[in-house]
């Protein structure tokens, strides 16, 4: 019987996640696993409408802090179970995203890229400026947690929702809709004209894609108990998904999940740096999409194709002294 590796892998890496909040001294371990699985959920999101669809959004924040204070709604202000809460945000995002969807979709390349980053900075100013919608406005809002909640219960929630992102990345990318999608991101007009729905498509991709990241957006209030206009709708948490993605690997299944635990390294070495984060972040965006626009993937392909090369070669030279 041959053994799949990759699924004995997963299972492991599973288990070992579950188990490490029991280890002694796991705290430190604890607060940055949680933090990747909040960026690799989010990027994992992000992934299904900017990797495979190629609608490359600066404005997920959107969905993310319509996600956040939806939740501090329900469940801080009208006393709703927190987990019923976080469903209700992730449906309101998805709500969000179809209307933001319908006129920004029809917009290609960098005009959708600057219509959604436009959205995100035009909701993070309104609910600055707007206490009575937003809670706390631009001071934000602490929010009390349920009796006896710790970081353990984060974490395991942010870990299931975190499998759940990856499980659907994986199930749009081999469905139908997940083919549809490659078509346009390669060209829209031939898709079009092979009979392919592309605004129905996009839209879909969209709606999926903000429902993740809204419901991270809520679950992400059970460990931080704050939220603030700037903490969710700033443009430093659309930069945070794209770049988990493209440094791990835009369009696949695990870039996103090697991407999201190397930013979240990388944003612990640079907290010193306050003032030069975005400038960095930025930088290596940019090396990025000029060497490598796969990413580590991509570089850990190339690597596996230079070894399979050598070994070819050594292989032939050995036959050839035969």
């Amino acid at each position: 019987m041959k053994i799949n590796y990759k699924i004995l892998f997963t299972i492991t890496l599973l288990v070992v996640m579950v188990v490490i909040p029991g280890m002694p001294r796991a705290d430190v371990i604890v607060r940055y696993l949680l933090w990747a699985f909040l960026i690799i959920t989010l990027s994992s999101g992000w992934n299904i409408i900017g990797g495979y669809a190629g609608q490359f959004s600066l404005g997920h924040s959107v969905f993310y802090g319509v996600g956040a204070y939806v939740f501090v709604m329900f469940f801080h202000s009208f006393k709703i179970h927190w987990a019923l809460s976080i469903l209700i945000a992730g449906i309101f995002s998805t709500i969000t995203s179809v209307a933001i969807g319908i006129p920004t979709l029809r917009l290609r390349g960098g005009y959708f890229a600057v219509g959604t980053l436009a959205l995100s900075e035009v909701m993070r100013v309104w609910a600055n400026n707007a206490p009575e919608v937003f809670k706390g406005g631009v001071t934000g809002i602490a929010v009390t947690l349920p009796e006896g909640w710790s970081i353990i219960h984060s974490y395991y929630l942010m870990l299931n929702l975190t499998v759940i992102a990856i499980a659907t990345s994986y199930f749009v990318k081999n469905s139908t809709l997940g083919l549809k999608l490659r078509a346009i991101k390669d060209d829209e007009d031939a898709a079009e004209g092979l009979g392919v729905n592309v605004l129905t498509c996009k839209i879909v991709a969209l709606m999926l894609s903000s429902l993740i990241v809204g419901l991270a957006g809520a679950t992400q209030i059970t460990f931080t108990a704050y939220v603030s206009p700037d903490s969710v709708f700033g443009t430093k948490r659309s930069l945070e998904m794209v770049l988990a993605c493209l440094l791990g690997g835009l369009g696949t299944i695990y870039g996103p999940i090697i991407g999201g635990a190397l930013f979240e390294l990388l944003a612990r070495i640079l907290w010193g740096f306050p003032h030069f984060h975005l400038l960095i972040y930025g930088s290596i965006i940019a090396v990025l999409i000029v060497f490598e626009p796969r990413g580590v993937i991509g570089i850990a392909d190339k690597l596996k194709h230079i070894l399979r090369l050598k070994q070819f070669l050594k292989v032939n030279s050995i036959a050839r002294g035969r």
